[in-house]
C-alpha cells in the first residue's frame, strides 16, 4: 500500500511539472503580443496634444 502511495504522489507530481511548464510556455509565446500592444497605447498616448 505505501508503494502504491508513493507512485500516486510521484505521478501527481509529475504530472504538476508538466501543467506548469505548459502554462509557462503559452505566457512565453504571449508576452511579446501583450507587451506590443502596452508599447502601441503607450506610444498613443504619448503622442496627444
Amino acid at each position: 500500500m505505501r508503494k502504491a502511495r508513493v507512485l500516486l504522489a510521484v505521478y501527481l507530481a509529475y504530472m504538476l511539472e508538466y501543467r506548469a511548464e505548459l502554462f509557462l510556455w503559452a505566457l512565453a509565446g504571449a508576452l511579446p503580443l501583450i507587451l506590443m500592444g502596452v508599447w502601441t497605447e503607450a506610444a498613443r498616448v504619448g503622442s496627444s496634444p
